[in-house]
């Protein structure tokens, strides 16, 4: 490939907005953090087979009758408050943040490192997602 001597319209995302396709099965609810498997499709987090957390389901998705990539999951990122699964405190904000499950955080190491914890209230854990 060789340079461009003209302009160009470069695509752009603002970085925060992914989306991914939906292994055969799946139902992802809005809210949600969605996982990636090993396979390189969406899953709900709920299962053990996360290798990745890819954000938060920006829609509700149900590729229960589908077959794999038949359905697209969009996902965002950013900083949002899920459930705080284990006592996190305001003295935990900056260190790691683990999915527990698909609306849990816990600080512990049993589960996939998600982002960072960046607040703490009396309604959950505000994770700032990687």
């Amino acid at each position: 490939m060789t340079a461009t001597t003209k302009n160009t319209d470069t695509p752009k995302r603002d970085g925060y907005q992914f989306s991914a396709p939906i292994k055969a099965g799946e139902y992802i609810l809005q809210g949600t953090m969605v996982g990636i498997d090993a396979t390189n499709l969406a899953i709900d987090y709920v299962t053990a087979n996360a290798v990745a957390c890819l954000g938060v389901a920006e829609f509700q998705a149900d590729n229960t009758s589908g077959g794999d990539a038949e359905l697209m999951a969009e996902t965002r990122k950013g900083t949002q408050r899920f459930v705080n699964g284990d006592g996190i405190v305001l003295s935990d904000i900056g260190a790691d943040a683990y999915a527990l499950d698909n609306i849990t955080i816990t600080k512990g190491v049993n589960g996939i490192v998600v982002g960072t914890i960046a607040d703490v209230d009396s309604r959950g854990v505000w994770v700032t997602f990687k």
